[in-house]
């Protein structure tokens, strides 16, 4: 591997352009990992919500087993790496006796060694690469290098996560809005029909959502819907 390689390498993880999606982020890095450091397979482990971890990439995809296995009997090189916050070498795997479950199934695929390295942003905890190599030992393997890897790969999945809390904020803020503006729809329709102020039509939309357990955005689009077809009135309406 060329300097040349890694500093390209490092520069597409830290700033992914294009890639806006953690699972690209995690495959790029396990694509990375594989061809630039001297592994048989890599696989990138990322938390989710309720505070474990999901395997997100692999490569080769068949190896995507091997961690969850271990996530599911939370037993595991790429496990123990994720809690302890640290790294996890495992240069003989046939001389470990602590993942049994995991062992036997690595073995059966030749893997024999496995290195796990923690993805982390200052204080957060984002995930796991997991290396696997199917020869004693890691000859060849520039633990530096994987660390900058891992590293850059950190900074990508950071942004990535902020970019992500971004969308889903505008997409809420969005949703209020939509909703805001069906009800002060659905507020003039009622009080120009009844003649009453727009205060007591809120409290008349208000009143049916509770009556019915409707969302009150709901009854608001009842009630433009049935201005909009006035012969497909729906019983029970507010409009009424």
């Amino acid at each position: 591997m060329s300097d040349r390689e890694l500093e390209q390498s490092l520069l597409e993880l830290a700033d992914p352009c294009g890639v806006g999606e953690l699972e690209d982020v995690a495959r790029l890095l396990a694509q990375r990992c594989t061809r630039l450091l001297s592994v048989s397979g890599a696989a990138v482990l990322l938390a989710d919500a309720p505070g474990g971890i999901d395997v997100r990439a692999a490569v080769p995809e068949r190896l995507a087993a091997l961690p969850r296995q271990a996530i599911a009997h939370g037993a595991g090189p790429a496990v123990d790496c994720y809690r302890t916050a640290t790294a996890v070498a495992v240069p003989d795997l046939r001389r470990v006796t602590r993942w049994p479950d995991f062992t036997t199934t690595a073995l059966g695929y030749g893997i024999t060694a496995v290195y796990a390295l923690p993805l982390r942003h200052r204080d957060q905890s984002l995930g796991v690469v997991a290396l696997y190599h199917t020869t004693d030992g890691f000859s060849g393997l520039s633990g530096q290098r994987a660390r900058l890897l891992a590293d850059a790969a950190s900074i990508g999945l950071a942004h990535g996560r902020e970019r992500q809390r971004q969308r889903e904020r505008i997409d809420q803020l969005q949703t209020a809005l939509d909703s805001r503006v069906l009800i002060e729809q659905a507020k003039g329709i009622l009080a120009e029909r009844h003649g009453t102020t727009l205060t007591e039509a809120f409290h008349r939309l208000r009143g049916h959502a509770r009556r019915n357990q409707t969302l009150l955005h709901c009854v608001a689009r009842s009630v433009i819907d049935t201005l909009r077809a006035p012969a497909k009135e729906h019983r029970g309406s507010p409009t009424q």
